[in-house]
């Protein structure tokens, strides 16, 4: 059985799990078509919007609380990306 990841116990892992779910979860391109409140796509990139918002706040303050060496570590492996 797999473990869960957690901040607790894989700080950069967590964080990089939470960047990537950003990125996993974009939804398709909006088009011409896609009227405000009549497009469920454009809903869904309103609704994307928020959550990334609300992720990317909850990344920074999650890497605010690294030691200066994990941060240093984790600026270092997403250079590398």
């Amino acid at each position: 059985m797999q473990e869960e990841i957690t901040f607790e116990s894989n700080p950069l892992s967590y964080i990089h799990l939470l960047e990537q779910e950003i990125i996993d979860n974009q939804p398709p391109r909006l088009s011409y078509g896609d009227i405000e409140d009549v497009s469920d796509n454009y809903q869904a990139h309103l609704e994307y919007k928020w959550w990334k918002q609300e992720q990317l706040e909850l990344i920074e303050d999650l890497k605010s609380k690294l030691s200066p060496e994990m941060l240093e570590f984790y600026n270092l492996f997403n250079d590398q990306e």
